[in-house]
């Protein structure tokens, strides 16, 4: 019997020999495919990996015995129990929200009820070229930043709710300004998600014309918006009804108060001071777009393109608190006023914005770019009224080592570990950006003057050119380098060239 057992036991060991030597010859006979092949199917393997793993989470987390599916909140995120970061991996223009993308959650264990909180906050240094006494001839500010210095540029704090996957809150608070400690109310706001298709929105929110302006503030570009920024409303109080359909368009339509250009959220707008009421609307078209899924890589996919526009009228603002037109217009990344208005001039009658836009994301390289014209009938209080059209334009683009360029900001594809050899995502920008001044705002012998001279003081034109280098060392901290030069010309007043360096840590969760 023993040797029945021993013979049995060298047949089977000559068999797996056998199979394992043709295996071996099969294997060489097949052709090796080379290392970038590879790399990409690991990636391929890893981020479908990455892309259900929410989903099992959630499922190991719902109650013994349920069997409830995975749900998720206004922003795409699973709603899952207990305490965790959230990276949002949105690439639309229709953050309508205006959340930021990082934040950390609390929930219950059936994942129906959301706490989430986060924050930001900027320390800065800037540096400008020439002395002080050379920039804005020091008499178009009242308090031009032109001095070489430390900044605590900003501080964010953000809080949202979620219930029963329908109903929702969020409130944020803001510094005022560089100068001021002081915390104001950003947003505030109620929002119902009867579907996809549409969301009802109340409170204190982000104005939906812009494309920049919808960018949370944490994944802008470079550290300022650009020029455009002057020409827009910040923040408005009113109801908002906004939604998306098939992959295809988003849409948003909001009745507002109504509220001046560039004014600072945190201080604006305040209780309506006029009967009359501002109507915007915006339209955002991704006809490449298939699905919601984040690795898909249709090389259109990340293509999109829309128009925005509003109405407004100011008629009744004599006394109001927005009672002078474009009352801040400044330089980006310097946040010098370098035009301002008489302050005789006020708003009487139509107010109408347009903003065409568009953007491009494909893997490392990122395109993004708008046109705004503000279009306002003022002038002085005894004398008839004009209509001024401002206009500004921006175009910025982005290429990312290591990492994906989104409309959400950079996405890492390996944060800074020096254990395990990571070194976050270098990004390379460049933008360049205009804002022209209606010529009327300059001239003296028209007869809505009445005798009180230009409207304006300041140039015509304003053209800047910022290039900038963002370390995103994860997904949460991110050290920018920017410089910026603008030019003047045209228009009243010679002002000097503006130049300058802007070095910011800016951390967010």
């Amino acid at each position: 019997m023993k040797s029945k057992y021993g013979l049995a036991v060298l047949v089977i060991l000559a068999w797996l020999a056998s199979s394992n030597i043709s295996t071996c010859w099969a294997q060489e006979a097949v052709p090796t495919p080379n290392a970038a092949d590879q790399v990409q199917s690991l990636k391929n393997g890893y981020q479908e990996i990455e892309k259900r793993l929410d989903a099992l989470e959630a499922q190991s987390n719902t109650q013994a015995g349920a069997a409830a599916p995975v749900s998720f909140d206004a922003l795409g995120n699973p709603l899952v129990a207990g305490f965790q970061y959230i990276d949002n991996a949105l690439e639309g223009g229709n953050e309508y929200f205006a959340g930021e993308n990082k934040r950390m959650e609390v929930s219950n264990s059936a994942g129906n009820s959301v706490f989430s909180v986060g924050a930001f906050i900027y320390f800065q240094y800037n540096n400008f070229y020439g002395p002080p006494s050379r920039y804005l001839l020091n008499d178009v500010g009242k308090n031009p930043n032109e001095f070489d210095g430390f900044l605590f540029r900003k501080l964010h704090l953000y809080f949202l709710a979620y219930f029963d996957h329908v109903w929702g809150m969020s409130f944020s608070l803001k510094t005022f300004d560089n100068a001021s400690p002081d915390l104001g109310m950003n947003h505030a706001y109620l929002y119902a998600e009867l579907s996809k298709a549409l969301v009802i929105k109340a409170g204190k929110f982000t104005n939906v014309l812009s494309l920049e302006g919808l960018q949370a503030n944490v994944d802008l570009l470079f550290a300022e918006d650009s020029l455009v920024g002057n020409l827009v409303v910040n923040k408005d109080i009113g109801i908002m009804v906004s939604g998306s359909s098939s992959h295809f368009i988003d849409y948003a339509l909001e009745v507002a108060n109504g509220t001046q250009d560039g004014l600072r959220s945190s201080e604006s707008p305040l209780q309506p001071d006029h009967g009359l009421k501002a109507v915007t609307g915006r339209v955002f078209f991704t006809p490449f777009r298939k699905s919601e899924d984040p690795f898909e890589r249709d090389w259109l996919r990340g293509f999109g393109f829309g128009i925005g526009g509003s109405v407004d009228d100011e008629s009744n603002s004599l006394n109001s608190q927005d009672n002078l037109p474009w009352s801040r217009v400044q330089t980006s990344l310097g946040q010098n006023t370098f035009l301002v208005y008489n302050g005789l001039v006020h708003p009487q009658g139509a107010f109408y914005h347009w903003d065409p836009q568009f953007y491009y994301f494909n893997g490392s390289f990122g395109l993004q770019g708008e046109y705004v014209e503000s279009i306002q009938t003022v002038g002085f209080d005894d004398s008839p009224s004009v209509q001024l059209t401002n206009a500004a334009w921006e175009i910025q683009s982005s290429w990312v080592f290591g990492g994906r360029a989104s409309f959400s900001g950079a996405r890492i594809d390996h944060p800074f570990d020096l254990s395990s050899g990571g070194l976050g995502a270098l990004e390379l920008a460049v933008r360049v950006h205009q804002l022209a001044v209606d010529v009327d705002s300059f001239t003296t012998n028209f007869p809505y003057n009445g005798g009180h001279g230009s409207l304006a003081q300041g140039p015509e034109l304003a053209t800047a050119l910022t290039l900038g280098v963002n370390w995103h060392l994860n997904r949460h901290f991110k050290w920018m380098f920017d410089w910026e030069r603008t030019d003047f010309s045209g228009g009243n007043l010679t002002i000097n060239p503006e130049e300058l360096f802007v070095f910011r840590a800016q951390m967010g969760f």
